[in-house]
Parts: C-alpha cells; structure tokens; sequence
C-alpha cells in the first residue's frame, strides 16, 4: 500500500470516528431533552369524585279540584321537610365531601411523588446513564481527531 493511499485511509478513517462521535453525542442529547420534556410535561390531573344531583320536593298542586288551603299547604310543606331529614343529610354529604377532598389530597400528593421520582430518575439517568455513550462519542471524536492529524503530519513528512 502506498503512503498516499495510508494518509488517505487515516484521513477518512479519522473524519468517520469525529462524525461517528459527534453523531453519539447529538443522539444522547436528544434522548435526554426528549425524556425531560416527558417528564416535565406531563399533566398533573386529580379528580374529586362524581358530582351529585340533589331533588327538591315538587311544586304544590290543587287536592280534590279545589284550591289547597294554606294550612294544607304548610302541613305538606311540614311533611315534606321531615321526609327530607336535613340534618342527616347534611352531615351524610358532609362527611362524603370531606372523604372526596381526602382522597383527591391523597391522589395529588401520590402524582407529586411519582412526579418527583421520576425527574429523580431521569436526572440520575442523564448524569450517570447517560454518560457512557458521551464518552464513547468523545472517544471517537479524539480517535478521529489524532488519525486526521496523524494524516496531515505523514504528508508533511512525506512531501
């Protein structure tokens, strides 16, 4: 093989390892950048439960075709109320919206807590994991770099 046709090798071969380590870097960058945008843009969503629909006693109508009197009226309205138990009722929806806010509170402190974990691990990724393909790229990239200027310096010494 001629020195021309080694200077030429050393040079192309020098020119793959720079781009081949570039190349490296670039893709682990991405990765990285793509995996953060995951993890930071994830939407943090708590749902409090289905929402209820309360009936309310029905409007007053005539009994027997005629008008009802206003003490029927407030004996129905009387009944009406004792059926509704307010107090129970109250304190039943009470004690349902303080479990729903309960559970709700529960649910975002456990989305904090993934959240957190998973930024944990992805910064722990990007610092350790991470690194080993960089410094493979580096690697090349000075491999590439001392077979170009290898090249260069054989053919100043050869010509």
């Amino acid at each position: 093989m001629s020195e021309e046709a080694v200077i030429a090798a050393l040079a192309v071969l020098g020119l793959v390892c720079e781009l081949g380590g570039l190349l490296l870097v670039v893709r682990q960058i991405g990765q990285d950048r793509a995996r953060a945008r995951a993890v930071i843009r994830r939407p943090i969503r708590v749902s409090i439960g289905p929402a209820t629909e309360v009936d309310r006693a029905g409007a007053i109508t005539p009994v027997g075709g005629r008008e009802a009197t206003l003490e029927e009226r407030l004996g129905r309205i009387e009944r009406e109320l004792a059926q509704l138990d307010i107090d129970g009722r109250i304190a039943e929806l009470r004690k349902q919206v303080t479990q729903e806010v309960s559970d709700a509170v529960q649910r975002a402190e456990k989305d904090v807590q993934d959240r957190d974990r998973a930024l944990r691990d992805l910064i722990a990724d990007m610092l350790d994991g991470g690194l080993g393909w960089r410094k493979l790229g580096v690697g090349l990239f000075a491999v590439g770099a001392t077979l170009a200027a290898a090249s260069s310096v054989w053919s100043a010494l050869a010509g």
